[in-house]
C-alpha cells in the first residue's frame, strides 16, 4: 500500500531558472500570522473539479509550512516548505495558499504551450528580434519542462495526480464486479498462503476475506514456524469462529507446505495468497464467475491493484 504526505524533495533557489524563466509569482499579503496568496481565477477554475500536480517556488525561510485552502477557508492539505522549487499537489477546490512565514510563492505552468508562452513573455532574451526570441524561448521552455518532469516524476504529488486519473479511468471503464455466482455454478475458491507476519497483517487479511461479496471460499492459512504465542492464539480463536478458516503450521519451506496442501485438496479452485497484499472485495465472485463461464479452463490470471491507506485504488 502506498500513501504519504507531500514530497519534500526540491531544487534549491534559481536551479530551474533557465534563461531567467521564473515562476508566475502569486500576489500575497501578510496578515500578521501568515502570508496568504489567492490563486489566479483561471487556475482556480481548472482545479474546481480535479486536483493537479505543480512545481511550486518558495522564496522564504526553511521550515515554513504551507496550507492549501478552499474558497471557504477550509484547509485541504498542509506540507513543509523549503527554499527553491518542489513538486506539490493542489487538491480539487484549491483557492488560497497560506505560508506560515513571510516570503514569495510562485507556480509554473504545467502545459507545454503555457510554459512556452510564459517563457516568451517573462524570459530574459535581450536584443533578440521577435522570431529569434520565440525560438530561444521555446528551447528554454523545453529544457525547463524536462527538468520539471524529472522533479515531478517520482514525487508524491505526481503519485496523487496519477491516482486520481486512475480512479477516473477505473470508474468509467472497469468498475467493481457486482455479480455473485450461485453456489453450484462453480467450485468453492480455496486460498492458500501465510496468515500474516504479525497480528495486524493477519487481522487485515481475515477482514478482507470476511468482506467478500461471495461467501463461497475457504482459507488454508500457514502460521510461521516460530509464530508468537499471541498470533497463534488469535489464529485459533478466529478458526473457531469461522469454519472456512483452516490454520496449519508451516513446516519447511513455504513452497513445500503449499504443495502438500494442494495435493490434499480433492476438488475446487485454488488461489495462492502472497505475503503482501489483500484480495479485493469482489475477488472470490470474479474468479468463480470466470470458471462458471468457462468450465473447461484450468487456470485464470488476475492483476494486482495498489491501494492507499484510505483503501481507494491508486494504480
Amino acid at each position: 500500500m502506498l500513501q504519504g504526505g507531500m514530497d519534500t524533495g526540491h531544487f534549491p533557489p534559481s536551479s530551474l531558472d533557465a534563461a531567467g524563466i521564473g515562476p508566475l509569482w502569486l500576489r500575497g499579503r501578510w496578515t500578521g500570522d501568515r502570508m496568504s496568496a489567492r490563486l489566479p481565477s483561471g487556475l482556480r477554475l481548472s482545479l474546481a473539479r480535479a486536483g493537479h500536480a505543480f512545481i511550486l517556488a518558495w522564496h522564504g525561510e526553511d521550515g515554513a509550512t504551507l496550507t492549501v485552502r478552499d474558497g471557504g477557508g477550509h484547509a485541504l492539505s498542509t506540507f513543509p516548505l523549503a527554499p527553491g522549487e518542489q513538486g506539490v499537489f493542489l487538491p480539487a477546490g484549491s483557492a488560497t495558499l497560506d505560508a506560515s512565514a513571510p516570503g514569495r510563492l510562485g507556480l509554473y505552468p504545467r502545459s507545454k504551450l503555457g510554459l512556452k508562452l510564459h517563457a516568451v513573455l517573462n524570459g530574459r532574451f535581450p536584443g533578440l528580434p521577435a522570431l529569434r526570441r520565440w525560438r530561444e524561448a521555446s528551447a528554454a521552455a523545453r529544457d525547463l519542462r524536462a527538468t520539471h518532469a524529472a522533479l515531478l516524476e517520482h514525487s508524491d504529488a505526481r503519485r496523487q495526480e496519477r491516482a486520481l486519473a486512475f480512479r477516473r479511468y477505473r470508474a468509467r471503464f472497469v468498475g467493481d464486479f457486482d455479480t455473485v455466482p450461485p453456489a453450484g455454478a462453480a467450485p468453492r475458491l480455496c486460498f492458500l498462503g501465510p496468515l500474516g507476519r504479525d497480528m495486524e497483517a493477519a487481522a487485515a487479511r481475515l477482514a478482507a476475506l470476511a468482506a467478500q461479496s461471495d461467501p463461497n471460499w475457504r482459507f488454508i492459512a500457514f502460521l510461521p514456524e516460530e509464530a508468537p504465542p499471541a498470533l497463534a492464539a488469535f489464529a485459533s480463536t478466529q478458526a473457531a469462529r469461522d469454519p472456512r478458516l483452516l490454520v496449519r503450521e508451516a513446516e519447511g519451506c513455504p513452497a513445500s507446505a503449499i504443495n502438500m496442501q494442494v495435493e490434499g485438496l480433492e476438488d475446487g479452485l485454488v488461489c495462492l495468497l502472497p505475503h503482501e497484499g489483500l484480495p479485493t472485495p469482489d475477488a472470490v465472485a470474479l474468479l468463480r464467475d470466470a470458471f462458471a463461464r468457462h468450465p473447461e479452463a484450468i487456470a485464470a490470471y488476475t492483476d494486482e491493484e495498489r491501494t492507499g491507506a484510505d483503501g481507494l485504488p491508486e494504480a
